[in-house]
């Protein structure tokens, strides 16, 4: 992706290209931030940029684009085909742990190899934080003593799941959500959206361009939120019965199970903002202000945080393969705890 297309991170952008310009670039970084806020899109264009042998600086661009890949050499082509031999992507089979084989087959293993081509060589790790603490420490002794050309990227959603003295060894650049002006001036531009249809899909993705993206491609997107709202306007009214009914008609929706939860969490995102501020102006569900009022006077902050941590933790059950059916009933469950 071009840097003119990563919507909304700028500032990170200027920064990493900075770095390139004047070769002060890190040994190893931590991109924290939620999945679908442009992780990934900006380790690859940091990573393009640095393994290509022709780079162009045009200095009537905005600083963040000042410095860029030439998109015509040999390592610029193989990147975009997914064939440049010294950018390595560190892959796992278990969906919820990456082991200390898998780190030291990928990385540990090969790190002291030079680069095919240039200067550099670089490592990124998705979903670095599913590291378990023997793979963190294999990847510590690179970390601590890295060849002069590597540069390891660790991608996470939450940086605080990894060893404090990995940490203390990366720069740590948190990727913020996205203004939502923007995420709406680049549906409509990208997916051709009339104005009303990218300010609400822009609206929900609460600045998540990722989630803004998948919203704008889905023309089921207001159905499947209607079906989440019938059942969080009548949280506090339903008993269990009606909660795991609730549940089961979801699976019409089944291969659209983030989306659902994305918008059951986002519900309960209001509800902490509500309390928090008390803005009717901040919410996503603004039409909803009432129920979500009433909703949060009776609960505190902690009851509510238990409730989005439930939702990230239906999440994990699903990618851990545990049955639809099940996953989805026990989250509805556990939300009906909390009330």
């Amino acid at each position: 992706m071009p840097a003119k297309e990563i919507i909304g991170h700028g500032k990170i952008l200027e920064h990493l290209i900075s770095a390139v310009d004047f070769e002060k670039v890190s040994h190893a970084y931590i991109f924290n931030g939620e999945d679908g806020i442009g992780k990934k899109f900006v380790a690859d264009y940091f990573a393009k940029l640095l393994l290509c042998n022709n780079r162009i600086e045009d200095k009537s661009k905005p600083k963040h684009l000042r410095l860029r890949p030439c998109e015509l050499c040999p390592s610029c082509l193989q990147f975009d085909s997914h064939s440049n031999p010294d950018v390595i992507y560190v892959t796992h089979e278990k969906p919820r742990v990456i082991s200390v084989d898998e780190i030291r087959e990928q990385l540990v293993n090969t790190v002291s190899v030079y680069p095919y081509k240039g200067d550099f060589k670089v490592y990124i790790i998705d979903e670095a934080d599913k590291m378990n603490e023997q793979a963190q420490n294999a990847l510590l002794k690179t970390i601590e003593e890295p060849p002069a050309y590597a540069v390891i990227i660790l991608l996470t959603e939450n940086k605080d799941r990894l060893l404090e003295t990995i940490k203390s060894r990366c720069e740590i650049i948190d990727l913020k959500p996205v203004e939502k002006d923007m995420i709406k001036t680049y549906l409509m531009k990208e997916f051709k959206l009339p104005d009303y249809a990218a300010e609400n899909a822009a609206r929900f993705a609460a600045g998540n361009i990722g989630r803004a993206e998948r919203f704008a491609a889905d023309k089921d997107f207001n159905e499947m939120k209607d079906a989440v709202l019938s059942v969080m306007r009548n949280l506090d009214r339903n008993g269990a019965a009606e909660s795991v009914t609730a549940a089961r008609k979801f699976a019409d929706y089944k291969d659209r199970t983030r989306y659902l939860i994305d918008l059951t969490e986002l519900w309960f995102h209001d509800m902490l903002v509500l309390k928090a501020t008390g803005d009717a102006n901040r919410l996503i569900f603004r039409d909803d202000y009432t129920t979500l009022n009433e909703q949060a006077s009776k609960r505190n902050y902690e009851v509510i945080e238990r409730a989005m941590e439930t939702c990230e933790n239906t999440k994990k059950r699903l990618d851990a393969n545990v049955s639809y059916d099940t996953a989805m009933e026990l989250m509805f469950l556990h939300l009906k705890d909390f009330t």
